[in-house]
């Protein structure tokens, strides 16, 4: 056989190959490009991504497990299978349990979702928790929140940071939990959850306790009867004016010092009631201490007001006193609880 035909028997072969490979290729069968991503579609081992940390194979016992019913809130209630979120900073949890009673926690994810409320594509979370040991930690490699370590049968909750979030969305979660050795082998089921319409997400900063005494309100409205009473004028912290009957009325105020309430306390325990001795004393009000007196104080969870003030008659010089009545007085004001409400007012 020439050298020309074997050359061309070779080149003929290789063409026929190519043409082969080039229709396997086309028809979509075996094409790795046509694979799906496991990353993009959340179909991966807990494992794979160990935003919790490393898991250790070589350690024996069972694996922890996340439960089968995610909760998202406030207000922890649903519409149908959709938990309601009333702002954007929504707190997430779900139980989890250890076989071996070890103590475990949650990864986080969430989700968007498609207009069948299907798991769309991964929020990558960002920002961090002002408290990640109790609100959870964000792993800026994984985009996700993992809880912290709670007892086996217990619930993890984390807060997802502002700024995750939009207002008026739906989104979907999941969780997986890990024993500090062990993870979870697969994800929890999914579950839904709608954020409120419009965003107003307020962080008010913490009480500040030791403050300056805020400056009082320095009179009364009008009573009737008694026209304009004021509890402190050019002459100091009393007031008076004469009434129609010819006398002489006087009205004063003056913060309570924590001495006069546990005087009045004192001599309340002392009469034959079966009432409780008040007013009473609240710690948590208690500003300048080291001086003995409480003020009153107003901050966005509390506020606390104390004070003295007396009732004289006398004549109109004012130098026969017909009559005198002291009066102490606390009020407190707290939140309203969980299931709503306004706030509740205590006085005594």
């Amino acid at each position: 056989m020439s050298g020309t035909r074997k050359r061309n028997r070779c080149l003929s072969r290789i063409t026929i190959g190519v043409t082969t490979a080039a229709l396997l290729l086309g028809t979509g069968v075996a094409s790795a490009a046509d694979s799906p991503d496991p990353i993009a579609n959340g179909n991966y081992a807990p494992s794979s991504r160990p935003a919790a940390g490393p898991e250790k194979g070589t350690r024996a016992g069972g694996r922890p497990a996340s439960g089968s019913k995610p909760e998202a809130g406030p207000t922890w209630k649903q519409s149908g299978t959709v938990w309601q979120v009333d702002r954007t900073v929504a707190q997430l949890r779900n139980s989890v349990t250890d076989p071996d009673g070890d103590k475990a926690n949650l990864t986080f994810e969430v989700w968007t979702v498609d207009a069948a409320g299907k798991p769309k594509a991964k929020v990558k979370l960002t920002s961090q928790n002002a408290d990640p040991a109790n609100d959870g930690d964000v792993s800026a490699e994984y985009g996700v929140i993992v809880s912290k370590m709670v007892a086996s049968g217990s619930k993890a909750t984390v807060t997802v940071p502002h700024g995750n979030l939009k207002p008026a969305t739906t989104y979907a979660f999941r969780t997986s939990a890990y024993d500090g050795s062990l993870y979870e082998t697969d994800w929890s089921p999914y579950a839904t959850f709608k954020t409120r319409g419009r965003q107003v997400d307020i962080t008010l900063p913490a009480p500040k306790r030791d403050a300056t005494d805020p400056a009082f309100d320095t009179s009364w409205q009008p009573v009737p009867g008694w026209g304009s009473v004021q509890t402190r004028d050019a002459a100091g912290e009393q007031h008076c004016e004469a009434t129609a009957r010819g006398d002489r009325l006087c009205i004063a105020w003056k913060r309570a010092t924590k001495a006069d309430l546990e005087a009045a306390r004192a001599a309340r325990a002392k009469l034959k009631s079966t009432r409780a001795a008040n007013p009473p004393l609240h710690d948590s009000c208690e500003v300048g201490a080291a001086q003995g007196t409480y003020l009153s104080v107003f901050t966005h969870d509390m506020a606390c007001m104390y004070g003295k003030f007396s009732v004289q008659v006398t004549d109109q010089a004012g130098q026969d006193e017909k009559g005198y009545q002291e009066f102490l007085y606390s009020s407190h004001l707290t939140p309203p609880p969980p299931e709503g409400g306004g706030f509740l007012a205590h006085f005594a």
